[in-house]
């Protein structure tokens, strides 16, 4: 039995979903320090089991400790992974050593992206793929927090009757207030937002630096964290945007491209069918996107570091990426760049530069 508070809040908080990058990393090193914490971890986990989806949480968790300290797992990943999902997960360790594996072969197949149901109640289950089950959580700070891994969709309903629908790798958290006042809400990812009218108050989206204000409005916001650039294109309605100092007000049809790197904003006519092909199928469509951007959306799908080195980083690209597995993304990337590219791997990391 653990004794220690502060580890059994780290294995709660990880069951949860609610575990930090630096508090993922601290549990691992913990759990690997003997074998006297592996077993009393593995003891733990079972005990809160019967209410969460073990192996799923596990490699949750793996993901995360992955992304936030590649450079110190670089060697050793593959082991230590499979060597906490034997502990963690014993009755299922087969199946979930060979999913484990299989996600980390850069060469294999990415999995379809799955969609699933959730409405605002907390601890409502999810209907998605028969054999899995999500529930919403909470952010430390108690706020309502829906989120999305790698090759996860979820559709959310809220409490005022807004529909969304998050796209992979995306969280959105709800004010306190949410529902009282104005209806705020906070981004990081891709999501598509179907605003209930409500004349009496506002509902606020905040990614970063940017905000949008809508009252009854259809558009769809790709605002990543990590990223740079963030593309927003409205469906139905108005909108209006407010990044920095300006403020920028959108009519249907059009899109809104920031840029911080390049320092720009640009607003356009689009297709707006492009921008929400995402939600029923897995194939990512470019329109005049810097390759960095597109790099970033590669790794976020397949789960792999890819660099972009020299001037190349800001060329546009079009292009449509459909790849079961990232050697074919890079052989169509390689054809259709509008600039002669050669991809090279060392040590498990991808390198895009320009041939000469």
């Amino acid at each position: 039995m653990i004794t220690d508070t502060h580890i059994r809040l780290l294995i709660l908080k990880f069951m949860t979903g609610e575990l930090s990058d630096a508090e993922a990393a601290g549990l691992a090193a913990w759990v690997s320090a003997s074998k006297e914490n592996a077993e009393a971890y593995r003891l733990e986990v079972e005990a809160l089991s019967a209410q969460t989806d073990v192996s799923k949480d596990i490699d949750r968790f793996w993901n995360r400790v992955q992304a936030g300290n590649r450079d110190k797992f670089a060697k050793k990943r593959p082991a230590r992974r499979l060597y906490l999902l034997a502990v963690a997960a014993a009755s299922c360790a087969a199946l979930v050593i060979g999913i484990a594996a299989w996600r980390l072969s850069v060469s294999g197949a990415g999995p379809s992206p799955v969609v699933a149901e959730v409405s605002a109640a907390e601890g409502d289950t999810l209907s998605r793929a028969p054999e899995a089950e999500v529930t919403a959580g909470r952010t430390d700070s108690g706020r309502m927090c829906y989120a999305t891994g790698r090759n996860e969709k979820r559709r959310v309903t809220l409490p005022d009757g807004t529909r969304i629908v998050l796209n992979e790798s995306s969280s959105l958290t709800l004010s306190d207030s949410f529902n009282e006042c104005a209806r705020e809400v906070t981004l990081n990812g891709e999501a598509f937002f179907d605003v209930a009218k409500d004349s009496t108050r506002l509902f606020i989206i905040r990614c970063g630096r940017e905000s949008y204000i809508v009252r009854g409005t259809s558009f769809n916001i790709n605002a990543y964290s990590e990223d740079s650039y963030s593309v927003t294109t409205l469906h139905e309605g108005s909108l209006e945007a407010r990044i920095n100092s300006d403020i920028i007000k959108l009519e249907p049809g059009e899109e809104l491209r920031v840029d911080e790197i390049q320092s720009s904003i640009s607003k356009q006519k689009v297709s707006v069918q492009n921008s929400t092909n995402w939600i029923n199928s897995d194939i990512m469509i470019f329109e005049d996107t810097p390759l960095r951007q597109v790099v970033n959306c590669l790794s976020r799908r397949y789960g792999v570091r890819i660099h972009v080195q020299g001037e190349i980083c800001n060329i546009k690209y079009t292009g449509k990426n459909s790849g079961r597995n990232i050697g074919d993304v890079f052989r169509l990337l390689e054809v259709t760049s509008p600039v002669p590219i050669s991809v090279t791997e060392y040590e498990g990391e991808f390198y895009i530069s320009r041939n000469k």
